[in-house]
């Protein structure tokens, strides 16, 4: 992480994938699993950056237990300095539409919880294969054949046509992108902040080294059970996910000419979809510059705070004791904050001071701030 935290590709890192299962009802899993994420925040905040960090659970919500995993996590206690949960996500193009939308069960189950904050959602894959069954054994349970839904005609695809819950993939692919989108834009109820389509295409881990010739680089399924809308095609066919195809992997090294590979439609419909962005992202992380900039002003805050602080002892002032007690503590959360620039929870901690525009606290409030800064301090300090 320290080599990579500032290169401009790097939007953040996933500490884990598919979190699920018994594993999670230990606590000393979540224990280890927060040291894990406290270490990788460290790393970052090493190199003057705030880290942006996720991870990845399968999709196991149920109305009587949503996402056992999201619950025991942030029920630990443990998972201050993860930024967002990612769920695996595969309930066909509206995700899981109404009555069933992801997006309001993730609402919902933050609303839960008494915290301050709610960590946005990203969907760590979502997507479809571009793969179905022909006529005669589409609807049914078979692994194979398998076949190509690009290559099945859109007038075959609908209520009463043979492919009768199927669509095109470059469809399917468009209206996930919308509903994201739309959640984008849902005010006080958002609660993503994008996903991830699951393209992948050269996992040569999964290629077959028993069938060399010709070699087999696209393994994963066919899975047999027929799903209807979850997929374009109403399949799961884990090789058939991905918008271009493989290719051998002798085709790759130095000295050989460009790959070829076949461009499948759901490439044009993400191509379409991600250039029609309205907005650019800005960088996720600082530059050293803004860094600076961030840092100058904190100076100067300590700067007047000292000064009030001199004063104090020149003139007579309503509530003294407990104005005296506030810029004591807001320049030990300066200088906190002059230390680590980037951190946000510095910064919550800073503002909490500072937004109801009163500069008196009480003896109370000074312990209890006081006690949050040295615990966000001992997270921040190596092996924390």
């Amino acid at each position: 992480m320290k080599s990579t935290i500032k290169h401009p590709a790097v939007f953040g890192y996933l500490v884990g994938n598919e979190i699920f299962g018994g594993v999670t009802q230990n606590p000393q899993f979540w224990t280890n699993f927060g040291t894990l994420i406290n270490a990788a925040q460290g790393a970052g905040i090493s190199q003057g950056q705030n880290p942006f960090l996720m991870t990845a659970i399968n999709d196991e919500f149920t109305p009587q237990t949503s996402w056992p995993a999201i619950k025991l996590g942030e029920q630990s206690g443990k998972l201050r300095n993860l930024d967002s949960w990612c769920i695996n996500i595969y309930r066909g193009s509206e995700f899981g539409g109404s009555g069933n939308s992801v997006f309001t069960q993730y609402l919902a189950l933050m609303n839960s919880f008494q915290t301050p904050t709610r960590k946005p959602l990203i969907l760590g894959e979502w997507g479809t294969p571009h793969t179905t069954r022909p006529i005669g054994i589409y609807g049914q349970s078979s692994r194979q054949p398998v076949s190509n839904l690009d290559d099945v005609p859109e007038s075959q695809m609908g209520v009463g046509q043979p492919y009768f819950a199927a669509q095109p993939v470059a469809t399917f692919l468009t209206t996930q992108w919308d509903r994201i989108k739309a959640n984008l834009k849902a005010g006080s109820n958002q609660v993503c902040a994008g996903g991830f389509i699951f393209d992948w295409c050269d996992e040569y881990w999964k290629g077959d080294p028993d069938n060399p010739n010709p070699p087999v680089v696209q393994l994963g399924g066919p899975a047999a059970g027929f799903q209807g809308g979850a997929f374009a095609g109403g399949y799961w066919d884990e090789a058939g996910f991905g918008v271009t195809s493989a290719v051998d992997q002798s085709t790759y090294g130095q000295g050989k000419p460009n790959i070829s590979r076949r461009l499948f439609k759901g490439y044009t419909a993400v191509k379409t979809f991600y250039n029609a962005s309205s907005e650019s992202g800005d960088e996720l992380y600082l530059t050293g510059a803004q860094i600076a900039a961030i840092q100058s002003d904190i100076q100067e805050e300590i700067h007047n705070d000292r000064k009030e602080l001199k004063e104090l002892r020149q003139i007579d002032v309503l509530h003294e004791v407990s104005v005296r007690r506030w810029l004591q503590v807001r320049l030990q959360v300066l200088h906190a904050r002059l230390a680590y620039p980037t951190d946000e929870v510095l910064e919550q901690i800073d503002e909490n001071m500072t937004d109801d525009g009163q500069t008196l606290l009480s003896k109370g409030e000074k312990r209890s701030t006081l006690a949050e800064l040295r615990a966000r301090l001992a997270e921040l300090q190596p092996g924390g």
